[in-house]
């Protein structure tokens, strides 16, 4: 539908929903006036009145239906963007968590640990920002495995502010910094799964590109095509 006629559709709509309000105002003012007038026939007009009003809703609610259909794109856009913004106040809370606790631990090689986790963290909200269909691959992801990782780099802090250092306190540092490598090997090949698409992708595109390129003489048919040849060749 080109944009005029949706331009007459939405001017109508408002007509529609302008006279049923006017037409409602009229019916009320009438019923007003007749109330403390001395008019003969009170009977007759207020089955008038009635009708007028009546038909003034059915105006409106016709007129309110035609403008939603007429716009269920930009309601759904502004939908669209709220849910977005949601979701990225979320992913900035959680790096900024992240950032927090980092700046609160001393051990430099649990720091390194974090500062990985971050970066991978960032990449991974940056590609499900940009293309929201792939929010629903981090439920486990954003529900369970970086909120434990966030409590339990809380606890390491706590762990390591306290002034001595018992047997227990220190086997559950090391339990957590041993956790932090297997937690950055995990969240990267999340990350790889998100370009699991783009790959699929990539590869299909240039295997056409390829093929007809051999079809029409631009390239020898001895040459492998993309997917089939060695790695690193």
């Amino acid at each position: 539908m080109n944009k005029r006629k949706l331009l007459y559709r939405a001017i109508i709509s408002y007509m529609i929903l302008v006279l049923g309000s006017l037409l409602s105002v009229v019916a009320a003012v009438g019923t007003i006036a007749m109330a403390t007038s001395n008019v003969e026939n009170k009977v007759g007009a207020c089955i008038f009145y009635s009708f007028v009003t009546a038909f003034g809703l059915l105006m409106i609610w016709l007129g309110r239906k035609l403008v939603q259909k007429n716009h269920p794109v930009e309601s759904q856009d502004v939908s669209s963007i709220d849910k977005m913004t949601e979701t990225q106040t979320e992913h900035q809370h959680m790096l900024e968590d992240l950032t927090l606790i980092r700046n609160q631990i001393k051990n430099k090689v649990v720091i390194e640990k974090i500062t990985r986790i971050e970066k991978i963290t960032t990449d991974i909200f940056k590609i499900v920002e940009r293309d929201p269909k792939e929010l629903s691959k981090l439920r486990s992801y954003k529900n369970y495995y970086l909120p434990t990782t966030l409590k339990l780099l809380g606890l390491y802090a706590e762990f390591e502010k306290q002034s001595v250092a018992t047997e227990n306190v220190l086997l559950a540092k090391n339990d957590i910094e041993r956790i932090l490598d297997n937690l950055a090997e995990g969240f990267e090949k999340q990350l790889d799964t998100l370009f699991s698409d783009d790959v699929i992708d990539v590869s299909s595109d240039i295997e056409v590109l390829e093929t007809m390129m051999i079809k029409e003489g631009l390239l020898s048919g001895e040459i492998q095509l993309y997917g089939n040849a060695d790695v690193g060749r």
